[in-house]
């Protein structure tokens, strides 16, 4: 059995300011390492094998965040380092066009475009991947650590349209309730567990971050 963590990168100033990232490269803020650093604590305790993450630097930089913190641990109890790896399959999905565009942006430029992707994730953007091909990918990197890492623990860092694209893969929801009712939060963990079938665990966990804010505060009052 093979369970799979994914988690989606720490924020970047693009997520601030509600534009469209894809695969254009956006490095993380200040609270998206400060979020990888947090990500990294709770993940401490956990058996993690190895880290896959997406090649893009708002992935990457988050899975060293969580790197940094399991070296610090296992070199302590002589443990072997974790070794993360670069993987495309989970770069984001392409929205061509779109990218670097708020949504109000797109709507005005793309309104009847808009419309017709929120009820169905196969109309095509200008110059953007296909759905069905991101739904490929996502397949693709479970069945790969399915047989590369069994019996294993994997972390997989990546995005919130890749996460999506799983979700409504492996559950079978309407897209209507993935595009608009289904939230994949910065840094939150996504598990799924790969054995005889198939079992989502967790959606968006960020029981991490609770009682944050009241923590920066006793550090800062020190």
């Amino acid at each position: 059995m093979v369970r799979i963590i994914f988690t989606r990168h720490g924020e970047t100033k693009w997520n601030v300011e509600g534009r469209c990232q894809g695969q254009t490269d956006i490095e993380l803020t200040e609270k998206g390492v400060s979020q990888g650093k947090t990500l990294a604590r709770r993940l401490k305790n956990f058996n993690i094998d190895v880290i896959l993450t997406s090649d893009l630097k708002r992935a990457y930089d988050t899975a060293y965040q969580v790197k940094r913190k399991f070296d610090k641990h296992n070199k302590e109890f002589h443990l072997k380092a974790v070794e993360i790896i670069k993987d495309p399959l989970l770069r984001e999905y392409s929205f061509g066009l779109w990218e670097g565009l708020t949504t109000n942006d797109i709507k005005m430029k793309y309104c009847d475009l808009y419309e017709e992707r929120n009820l169905d994730p196969n109309i095509d953007i200008p110059e953007a991947e296909k759905y069905s091909d991101l739904v490929k990918r996502c397949k693709e990197f479970v069945d790969k650590c399915v047989e590369l890492y069994p019996d294993s623990t994997v972390l997989a860092v990546t995005h919130s349209g890749f996460i999506k694209a799983l979700l409504h893969h492996y559950l079978e929801l309407p897209w209507s309730v993935i595009k608009n009712q289904m939230y994949v939060g910065n840094c939150s963990l996504t598990v799924l567990k790969c054995g005889d079938k198939i079992v989502v665990e967790t959606i968006n966990d960020t029981a991490h971050f609770e009682g944050e804010s009241e923590v920066r505060l006793v550090e800062a009052r020190h």
